[in-house]
């Protein structure tokens, strides 16, 4: 393993933490407000939570991160298949999402901007968020792929010198 990919790992590391604490942070900063709200308004909060797409997305950067941080190699599979589960519940948040223009019989929900038109309650964050899903599944999937290749390479070469 190369300097190179060593700096590339500790970026999809740091990378793959910082998006995980910004979102988590702001996800469950706002499920907090919405308990208080809906508290105040003695209405009931617990249905919101495990039907938000948010929620899903922000276990799976948890998860990610602490696979990367403590499983080091293993790890790094595990994350890429979460960074494809994050990438799957932006496009399931997009489908309920037309369900719920379909239902409402409009092209547009009223009031939203255009972000929370795609995804609803959607913000800047999120969008930053799938940006960044990408870009960490890119880079996971680059350096598996080189460790692949280095790992076969090398196998492929202590075979050969073994037998003359």
């Amino acid at each position: 393993m190369t300097s190179k990919y060593k700096e590339l790992r500790r970026l999809l590391r740091w990378g793959t933490g910082i998006t995980t604490v910004l979102y988590a942070l702001v996800f469950f900063a706002k499920i907090t407000w919405s308990y208080l709200e809906w508290r105040a308004a003695r209405l009931d909060i617990d249905w919101t939570v495990p039907t938000n797409p948010q929620s899903m997305i922000a276990l799976c950067f948890v998860t990610a991160t602490l696979a990367l941080w403590f499983l080091r190699d293993k790890g790094e599979t595990l994350a890429l298949v979460l960074f494809s589960v994050v990438v799957f519940f932006f496009g399931y948040w997009a489908y309920l999402t037309r369900g719920i223009k379909i239902n409402m019989n409009v092209a547009t929900i009223p009031q939203a901007s255009w972000i929370s038109n795609i995804w609803i309650g959607a913000t800047w964050l999120d969008l930053s968020a799938l940006i960044l899903a990408f870009a960490l599944l890119g880079l996971n999937l680059y350096l598996l792929v080189k460790d692949r290749k280095e790992s076969i390479g090398t196998r492929g070469a202590k075979l050969r010198t073994s037998h003359p």
